[in-house]
């Protein structure tokens, strides 16, 4: 590379020679054209890009940028910082480093942004080192203090570090090392044309609807600076760091525009001057905290990474608390002082960004006229208005009341009849202690008791309403009888079909699904109205060719005289012209491909339809089929074949050596239990022995009872017990088992209905067992509670042979198996047998309820009085003859 550091100024001193690392990023392209209008530096921009790309619109900094490549007074190389050979090429020669970090990495990327910012400082300073660099200036960040977690008051350079400030840290130890002279600068919210964050994410916001709720009480305040100031900064810093070495050198510096305002009161300048809806609603910030972490878990459930919430996160943290920054530093020892006034900057800001504004051709399909499709279907009327939501607080109101009603008939357990019954009383309860309420509340009138009354007229339409729907049911039953229309009839028949699959299936799965479509399908439908209506042309299209060219000869020259086929040059127009139906309807979809974004979009809401679409399908379906017959387990877990032959299950009940009582207890409680359809052994599971008495003690069991199996581990709680116990069985058996089962020693399992449950189940990738958490029904959800799982013999040999569960043994026991079985894409069938499995009444609060018959296994039995109520409830020794010695 051609060093140009000779060249002179106009005012007869010898330019500078200067790197720009990151020139081309938002701040470093502000940086590179303020120091090309100063004169007095020849500036090398470095940047990852393979090649120089500049705007040949009017763009004024690319114009003075274009200028100076020609004159020799700018030049540019490619650099990755993580080839240190690619730094050195680039600051070869030159006497100042601006380093301005990259601010797009995704964040989720661990490797990547610590080769890039830590790794890439390194590189940086030890290339600079190398070079006789003189000095090296950091563009660091104001958010390297903030956690979120607390608001952030005038604060100076002294307060500590996050950890994600190595690379700062680094820089700042690397001062007068070498010759090399660092410093670093810490702007706070940059902003300005350009900005490639905040401006064009508080846009989307806006044209999402998402931006008129306020997060917290909007009292906070924050530091913004203008993307000019942050530039005259570093060159403030670059002449500051020779003159006063001793107070800039090796310190780091906020930088702000000296203007502290309210966040909220920026956003809204910027909003409003883009033609925007500025800010109104407030919004408690913990509730969106905690929607933020719903959407989160459901995004890590569902692998999604299309969508990076890390900018969401940051901005909750930005727009909740308060941070401000003391710049008093920068100003004593810099010489630092803004350039640009933070109205003014707004305002070049909001010019700069004019093309994103509501009014521009990228914002004019906001606003749209007439009626759509959606709207004319729903009869453009109330209906309308709620499902495509033109009123959200009504439509909100709308679908919670639907939500409340559908809970309270369909899903709390109790039978039509009881739930109406419990409404009514709940209403006239309601009613009558609204009725003795006093007039005034807190100096608020009650609400006239006349309010709740409904009018003659309303009452008298619905009777009309219901009369109609009456006499125009009993005319299509006369038409049908009579074959005067044979559509309707397959109609009817369809529809008839329809209710009994929904009846023979899950009424409350269809009436769930029923109340999310109605609530989503028509307000998604009229936002993309062009691109499911060329989608649904295309389909059909589709669809008709391919039956049209496998039909008989009669049938297809029934269908021409009929007019449904056309003939072109003798041929059937059916598959041929489906390309050119798909490329006209592609056509068209890409010259319509506007989508409609409403003025106001209730963001909040639809999470909270999704949260309910998966509630529907993944735990209503799930509890209906564990709550129905024992045959209605086949529908979700494939049935094994040989549901008519004896099985074999081995309970393995994890304990310790020193619990000789326990055991003793135990063989007497399942040593008089048996199974007709079954053959259960029942074992004892524990670590190495050692204390000498327990090899005499244990031996003797061995001996009387051959019931235990002696592992080779170190007793614990949460680093590999249970790996042990599995990975050991396939070796150490003599036979293999249908199922293993894991349980604890406070744990009291019936065997009859355990193999009665296991019965209809498969014998392959089966995970039976108590789903974690105890208020779910899906087994799917997570993982099956120590009081007792069973894996099917299959994957205790998977647990045995692969790499995954040994790589994982440390941590909850139980827990990890779920984990185990999820990283291997295993145990397809799921059973988590609610309510048959518990624990004891009182010990664990909804993981608990009361004995019931139908009871498997019954956990944290601790203390002797619980075990005896549990055999007693459950007649343990009804059915033993009493001893020849006893007197009763």
């Amino acid at each position: 590379m051609a060093i140009v550091d000779d060249l002179i100024n106009p005012r007869g001193t010898k330019r500078t020679c200067v790197v720009v690392l990151g020139g081309r990023g938002f701040l470093g392209r502000s940086l590179v054209t303020r120091l090309l209008q100063l004169g007095d530096w020849i500036v090398r921009v470095a940047d990852s890009a393979h090649s120089l790309q500049l705007d040949t619109d009017s763009d004024h900094g690319d114009s003075v940028l274009r200028d100076a490549l020609a004159s020799g007074l700018a030049s540019y190389c490619q650099v990755d910082v993580r080839d240190p050979s690619q730094i050195i090429k680039a600051v070869e020669g030159s006497s100042v480093v601006f380093y301005m970090e990259a601010t797009d990495l995704p964040k989720h990327d661990f490797y990547d942004c610590y080769m890039i910012i830590v790794q890439g400082a390194k590189n940086v300073i030890n290339a600079c080192r190398e070079c006789k660099v003189r000095q090296l200036i950091y563009n660091s960040s104001a958010d390297i203090i903030f956690d979120g977690s607390r608001d952030i008051c005038n604060r100076d350079e002294s307060f500590p570090c996050h950890w994600k400030a190595q690379a700062e840290a680094l820089v700042l130890y690397a001062n007068n090392i070498g010759g090399l002279l660092t410093c670093v600068l810490r702007p706070s919210n940059v902003f300005g044309p350009g900005d490639t964050q905040l401006v064009p994410f508080l846009v989307n916001l806006a044209r999402s609807g998402w931006a008129k709720f306020i997060i917290g009480s909007g009292d906070n305040m924050s530091d913004f600076t203008y993307a000019e100031n942050v530039t005259h900064a570093h060159i403030c810093a670059a002449k500051a760091i020779d003159s006063q070495m001793i107070s800039v050198a090796g310190k780091a510096f906020f930088i702000t525009n000296l203007e502290p305002m309210k966040f909220w009161e920026f956003v809204s300048l910027i909003l409003e001057g883009l033609g925007y809806q500025r800010p109104s609603i407030k919004v408690p910030a913990r509730i969106v905290f905690y929607a933020l972490l719903v959407v989160k878990w459901m995004h890590e459930k569902l692998g999604s990474r299309k969508y990076n919430l890390d900018i969401s996160a940051r901005y909750f943290h930005l727009a909740s608390c308060t941070r401000t920054f003391n710049c008093s530093a920068a100003q004593k020892y810099l010489g630092y002082s803004p350039v640009v006034s933070l109205e003014d900057g707004i305002g070049l800001t909001i010019e700069s960004f004019s093309h994103l504004s509501k009014d521009s051709p990228f914002g004019r399909f906001l606003n749209f006229e007439g009626p759509s499709k959606a709207e004319k279907l729903l009869g453009s009327g109330i209906v309308s208005d709620i499902f495509l939501w033109r009123d959200e607080k009504k439509t909100f109101t709308c679908f919670v009341a639907l939500v409340l009603l559908f809970y309270w008939f369909l899903l709390c357990g109790k039978t039509f009849v009881s739930s109406t019954a419990n409404l009514l009383l709940l209403v006239t309860t309601i009613l009558y202690g609204y009725a003795n309420l006093p007039p005034k509340i807190f100096n608020i009138p009650k609400i006239s008791l006349s309010w709740f009354e409904i009018s003659e007229n309303s009452v008298r339409d619905s009777i009309m309403t219901i009369v109609y729907l009456w006499n125009s049911g009993l005319h299509t039953i006369r038409s049908l009888v009579q074959g005067e229309d044979w559509n309707k009839f397959f109609q009817v028949v369809l529809f008839l079909y329809f209710v009994k699959w929904i009846l023979v299936e899950s009424f409350a799965v269809a009436i769930g699904l029923a109340l999310v479509f109605a609530f989503t399908a028509f307000f998604v439908y009229e936002q993309y109205e062009s691109q499911i209506d060329g989608l649904t042309t295309m389909l059909f299209s589709l669809t008709k060719g391919l039956l049209t060219s496998n039909l008989p000869a009669s049938m297809t020259s029934f269908l021409q005289k009929k007019g449904v086929l056309r003939k072109e040059n003798g041929k059937v127009l059916g598959t041929r012209i489906l390309g050119a139906i798909i490329t006209r309807t592609t056509s068209t979809m890409e010259q319509r491909r506007v989508i409609r974004h409403p003025p106001r979009l209730a963001m909040p809401s639809l999470v909270l339809f999704l949260l309910f679409f998966f509630y529907i399908l993944l735990n209503i379906r799930v509890k209906s089929l564990l709550l129905g017959s024992p045959n209605k387990h086949s529908i979700t877990l494939t049935k094994s074949p040989h549901t008519e032959t004896k099985f074999n299950i081995l309970i393995g009940i994890l304990t310790r050596p020193d619990n000789y009582d326990r055991r003793h207890f135990l063989r007497l409680v399942y040593g008089i239990q048996s199974s007709s359809i079954a053959q259960i052994d029942v074992k004892f599971v524990f670590c190495n022995l050692k204390k000498p008495e327990q090899r005499v003690l244990v031996a003797l069991e061995i001996l009387r009872f051959n019931d235990i199996i002696i592992l080779d581990c170190v007793e614990n709680m949460n680093n590999g017990k249970t790996h042990a116990y599995f990975s050991s069985l396939p070796r150490i058996l003599p036979r293999h088992y249908d199922y293993v089962m894991k349980a604890d020693d406070d744990v009291f399992i019936r065997l009859e209905p355990l193999s009665s449950s296991l019965k209809p189940l498969p014998r392959q990738d089966l995970y039976y067992g108590f789903v974690i958490p105890c208020n779910s029904m899906n087994p799917f959800v997570d993982y099956m509670s120590g009081m007792g799982f069973l894996l099917s013999w299959d994957l205790v040999e998977w647990i045995g042979k692969s790499e995954i569960p040994a790589n994982y043994t440390f941590g909850p026991e139980d827990k990890m198996v779920g984990k185990w079985l999820k990283m291997g894409n295993k145990a397809k069938n799921r059973f988590s047998n609610k309510p048959g499995m518990y624990d004891y009444p009182g010990t664990n609060g909804r993981c608990s309820h009361e004995l019931i018959p139908e009871t498997v296994a019954v956990h944290r039995l601790k203390r002797r009085d619980q075990w005896l109520h549990v055999l007693e409830f459950f007649n343990v020794t009804k059915q033993l003859n009493h001893s020849k010695l006893s007197h009763e």
